[in-house]
């Protein structure tokens, strides 16, 4: 018996561990393999007699999932001589089985998406009463389970600047525009928290890294201009107070920053 006959057969001895395993997929696999071989070689009539017999526990051992009449309410059927079309009914199975892990996936991302967004509505609801240390504990549960989540974390960081924690603000959008994958909106809120905090020289570093991930958005230039007016850089204002209103002529305050600089310098 060759070697791969050899590997077909032991994998097909394999298929009941699998599905007592919950591994349908690759059960499913393990047992198109063996009967793949089955066509792939010449056999003796007593190791096609073993072989069939094997195929044949293995898509009872199949039917024993709970499971995969709900994802393939279809019975599988084998009869010897008639392994193309089993092969074809199981590569549909497969489908149906991949189908449905991806739906799973979904369906818990989705579900771990609505758990932190209750957590962080529910950190903002602590903030409100003044609870910020368990605020910031429940925010640093999100985090901790979402490390890659940037848009969420942003969202965070906004919520505690709004409720006045501009430290904590701070803090959590440097975290975000750390290394790399962060956003020109995250740099510009970060100017913005920092500018409240008159940290202005961060709060510029921040603004001028925002203005080279997106030198189209107005509402940077116009932050800038902010954060020179409040640094009385009339000359700095006016600059960033123009290019924004150029951007957009219809941004009424760009426009007065711009004039009100302008008269300063």
């Amino acid at each position: 018996m060759s070697q791969s006959l050899s590997t077909a057969r032991r994998g097909l001895a394999s298929i009941s561990s699998h599905v007592k395993q919950g591994n349908l997929i690759q059960a499913v696999q393990t047992l198109r393999a063996g009967v793949q071989a089955m066509l792939q070689h010449q056999l003796l009539k007593a190791e096609r007699s073993e072989m069939e017999e094997m195929v044949r526990d293995g898509i009872m051992y199949l039917g024993y999932d709970r499971n995969l009449g709900k994802i393939y309410p279809i019975q599988i059927e084998y009869k010897p001589g008639e392994e193309k079309a089993l092969i074809a009914t199981l590569d549909d199975l497969l489908v149906a089985l991949h189908e449905h892990s991806v739906g799973n996936a979904n369906q818990l991302i989705e579900s771990r998406n609505e758990r932190w967004q209750a957590l962080i509505d529910d950190a903002e609801k602590a903030m409100r009463e003044g609870e910020f240390d368990r605020a910031r504990k429940l925010a640093a549960q999100v985090m901790k389970e979402n490390p890659t989540g940037k848009e969420m974390h942003l969202d965070i960081a906004l919520r505690f600047l709004q409720a006045g924690a501009r430290e904590d603000a701070v803090e959590y959008l440097e975290k975000i525009t750390e290394g790399n994958g962060y956003s020109a909106s995250a740099c510009n809120w970060l100017g913005i928290a920092r500018r409240r905090l008159k940290r202005f020289g961060e709060a510029e570093a921040a603004f001028k890294k925002a203005v080279e991930l997106d030198n189209s958005d107005p509402n940077i230039y116009f932050n800038l201009g902010r954060l020179y007016l409040d640094w009385e850089k009339w000359a700095s204002a006016y600059k960033a107070a123009e290019q924004a209103a150029t951007l957009d002529p219809e941004f009424a305050e760009a426009v007065k920053l711009a004039e009100y600089a302008k008269k300063r310098i």
